[in-house]
């Protein structure tokens, strides 16, 4: 439980940075976008009024042409007729080819207004004393620059998102130490009280039934008698719970996984029938897993006797055992009032019980003992319910 504390501490720090980093970095990059695209549009601007394009023999305007472009894409300045002929053009700067389509050209010569864009396109336009035009143009998307800035600002990010996620671990365990004591604290204590609660119980019961063999009719020790015995049951689930929180390392082995749920449907086989219930199972042959054959034994007890408490009267369960894509599945269907959506998420909790099951003296264990079975087993225990209808728990082992 601390564990999964830990993880989704470590998931909600990082994924809030993460959103305010990215939203820095995208709020950051649409501005300086921005003004990288005024600033070149500014430059483009001053290469057309500089008359480096008209007047190219003139080398002081050339040599100050070469630095403010250096390190840029490359750029054209392309001069048109009144009828929208090309009559010069030239390339300056950058180390790829400037490529632009006839269609670029005539919707700027066409374009009113101050844009300085189109498409990816930046441009500068200028009308000649002669009649002609002069278009300073740079293709942004070729910008050498951009991408080995792209480059290196990925690499920081990669960089900085993994030195943040080892950060917030490191101090996810500091962040979750008084829990994991708090935690530790519960689960001793509810193992040293249920030990310190048998001995007293049972002298209970002895006494019990000590007075119940003089008084065979007495209402108050038959009482005392079932409660005690219900007491017990209740204090050896804790104890299972405490073993399961406290993983201790149970014997596994290969066991036969049909062989258990045969013999378990079969155990219960009669007291479905006595309280008139159609009792189908059906299960494979040679389905085989790694695990502790008394703790499925239980968990299959656990769901099979929670289906037979729930089934209606004159009502089905089904039990299932198949073998697919590696793994075993193992099904226990019942009709009856089903689970209600509200309680759905709730019933592998810890004295979790819904008003039905509390008119059953239910203590809300059983269903997270078989949860923490099948996770010891590395396996997972689903449950679907349709309320009024059928309820299915799903059991799901790794055969390998």
């Amino acid at each position: 439980m601390v564990a999964d504390l830990r993880k989704k501490f470590v998931m909600v720090t990082t994924t809030l940075m993460l959103v305010t980093f990215g939203a820095f970095l995208i709020v950051n990059y649409i501005y300086n976008n921005y003004w990288n695209k005024v600033e070149t549009a500014d430059m483009l601007d001053l290469i057309a009024d500089s008359g480096y394009f008209l007047y190219p023999e003139d080398t002081g305007v050339e040599q100050t042409i070469k630095n403010m472009t250096e390190g840029a894409s490359p750029i054209a300045g392309v001069i048109f007729d009144s009828d929208g002929a090309i009559v010069t053009s030239r390339v300056i700067g950058g180390k790829s080819n400037l490529v632009v389509s006839e269609h670029i050209f005539e919707k700027i010569l066409t374009q009113d207004g101050f844009d300085y864009q189109i498409d990816r396109y930046l441009f500068s336009k200028r009308d000649l004393e002669d009649g002609c035009t002069l278009i300073v143009i740079m293709d942004t998307s070729i910008d050498d620059n951009m991408w080995k800035k792209v480059i290196i600002t990925t690499i920081f990010i990669i960089i900085g998102i993994s030195v943040l996620i080892l950060i917030t671990f490191y101090l996810s365990g500091y962040v979750t130490e008084p829990a994991k004591q708090a935690l530790l604290r519960e689960k001793r204590f509810i193992s040293d009280a249920s030990h310190e609660l048998k001995t007293p119980l049972g002298a209970i019961r002895i006494n019990a039934q000590a007075l119940s063999a003089s008084e065979p009719e007495n209402l108050y020790t038959k009482n005392i008698i079932n409660e005690s015995d219900r007491m017990g049951r209740l204090i050896e689930r804790l104890l299972t719970l405490s073993r399961l929180d406290e993983k201790e390392a149970s014997t596994k082995e290969r066991i036969s996984l049909s062989n258990l749920v045969t013999e378990m449907a079969l155990t219960y086989e009669s007291v479905a029938y006595e309280q008139g219930i159609v009792y189908k199972y059906d299960i494979s042959d040679d389905v085989s897993i790694i695990g502790n054959a008394d703790e499925i034994r239980q968990l299959l007890t656990i769901l099979i006797d929670n289906a037979i408490k729930n089934t209606n009267d004159k009502g089905r369960i089904e039990i299932r055992c198949i073998s697919e894509n590696k793994t075993a599945r193992v099904e226990v269907k019942n009709t009856g009032p089903g689970i209600n959506a509200d309680d759905l998420p709730h019933v592998f909790e810890r004295f979790y019980t819904s008003d039905t099951s509390r008119s059953n003296k239910s203590f809300g264990l059983g269903l997270a003992i078989a949860k923490a079975i099948a996770e010891g087993h590395k396996g997972n225990l689903t449950v679907n319910s349709i309320p009024n209808e059928v309820t299915v728990f799903t059991a799901i082992f790794s055969t390998s």
